[in-house]
C-alpha cells in the first residue's frame, strides 16, 4: 500500500475518530492489498462505549469504501481501546495517566539512568514530570522511548485479624475475651 493511500486512511479515521468525540491513538495496516488488516485504537476521555465503538466502525468501513481507500471486501477492521498494556508515546498518553505510576524508557540517559519508574505528576511539553522517591524529575519528553502503566497486581486491601477466643487448657471449652 502506498504511503499516499496510508495518509489518507489515516486523516480519514482521525477526522472520523473526532467527530464522534473520540481520539485517534494509532491507526495500522498489516497484510498487502489483496486482503489488508486495519487495526484502529480509539481513545474517550470519559472512556469508549460499545455503541462508540460501533458507530465509529460503521463510519470507518463506509468511508474506506467510498472513497476507495482499499479495495472493497479485501480487508478486515478491527477497534478497539488502546488498554493498559499499550506503551505510552505521546505527551498526551502521559497526560492522560496523570497520578499513575509508570515505567519509563529512555533512548538516551537522563541524570545517567536509561529507565525510570515514579507517579506522573504532569506532562508539560517539554517535559515529563515524575515523582521518584519522593522527588520530582522533569524528563525532557523527546528522550523518552516509551512508557508502561504499573499495575498493582493485588487492589485488595490487606484484611484484618479477627481476634480468636481462647481455648481453656483445662476445660476444653472457649474463654470470651474482656
Amino acid at each position: 500500500m502506498s504511503n499516499a493511500r496510508l495518509k489518507r486512511l489515516h486523516n480519514a479515521i482521525e477526522t472520523l475518530a473526532k467527530d464522534a468525540g473520540l481520539e485517534l491513538v494509532e491507526a495500522t495496516c498489516t497484510g498487502n492489498d489483496c486482503r489488508t488488516h486495519v487495526h484502529v485504537f480509539v481513545h474517550g476521555d470519559q472512556g469508549v462505549s460499545a455503541k462508540q465503538l460501533a458507530r465509529l466502525h460503521r463510519a470507518v468501513e463506509a468511508s474506506i469504501e467510498e472513497n476507495d481507500l482499499l479495495i472493497p471486501g479485501s480487508f478486515q477492521l478491527e477497534l478497539s481501546t488502546p488498554g493498559v498494556k499499550r506503551p505510552l508515546k505521546s505527551a498526551r498518553d502521559f497526560e492522560r495517566n496523570i497520578g499513575r505510576e509508570v515505567h519509563v524508557f529512555l533512548d538516551e540517559p537522563f541524570a545517567g539512568e536509561l529507565e525510570w519508574e515514579g507517579f506522573i505528576v504532569a506532562s508539560k511539553d517539554p517535559f515529563l514530570e515524575l515523582k521518584v522517591e519522593g522527588e520530582i524529575r522533569k524528563i525532557p519528553v523527546s528522550q523518552i522511548d516509551f512508557g508502561k502503566l504499573l499495575i498493582a497486581k493485588n487492589f485488595r486491601s490487606p484484611k484484618k485479624k479477627k481476634k480468636r477466643k481462647k481455648k481453656s487448657s483445662q476445660s476444653g471449652r472457649r474463654q470470651a475475651q474482656v
